[in-house]
């Protein structure tokens, strides 16, 4: 199980848990900030179930970012998503990054980009497109692609684990 964590603007909470409850997440915690009119929310979900679940709380929730936290043989991994929204002309489409980060705490290893099955090739091209800090998807090597249970899911991997940090940014920028 992976942990998530992301905090939204109550305006959204119900289509949020609506989210939640839809999709196999199971709620850890959910803490209301009253100053700052938000909740922050800590789910479970399978690593199995991680893309197409990201991709529907991109549709309930909009623009977030989600800190994921995965626990695997005595070590620990912090990733993180960015759900957005982008438009195209065909009309606008939920997009998820997830960065993976297992050889380092500052540049990814392996980037997922995950949206709706069919998008326009307009829809690829801006996503390809995007930089998100340091990380530029276009320098990054194309692995894979597949689509099932209705969402597309690309694979991407930086080249990162096989050189060091410093090594990577001297090639990249």
């Amino acid at each position: 199980m992976l942990a998530l964590e992301f905090e939204i603007p109550m305006e959204r909470f119900n289509q949020v848990m609506d989210a939640i409850v839809w999709n196999d997440a199971s709620i850890e915690w959910v803490y209301y900030n009253e100053k700052r009119g938000s909740a922050v929310f800590r789910l479970s979900v399978p690593r199995e179930c991680l893309e197409w679940f990201l991709l529907r709380l991109a549709m309930a929730a909009g623009p977030l970012e989600v800190t994921i936290t995965e626990t695997e043989h005595q070590k620990t991994y912090i990733h993180e998503a960015f759900l957005i929204h982008l438009n195209t002309v065909s009309g606008g489409y939920p997009v998820v990054v997830l960065l993976e980060y297992y050889r380092g705490v500052f540049y990814p290893t392996d980037i997922t980009i995950v949206t709706l099955p069919n998008p326009p090739q307009e829809l690829i091209d801006s996503v390809m497109n995007l930089t998100i800090g340091r990380v530029r998807l276009s320098t990054a090597s194309h692995v894979g692609r597949s689509v099932s249970n209705n969402t597309l899911i690309m694979r991407l991997k930086t080249g990162v684990a096989e050189r060091t940090y410093t090594e990577h940014l001297l090639t990249v920028g």
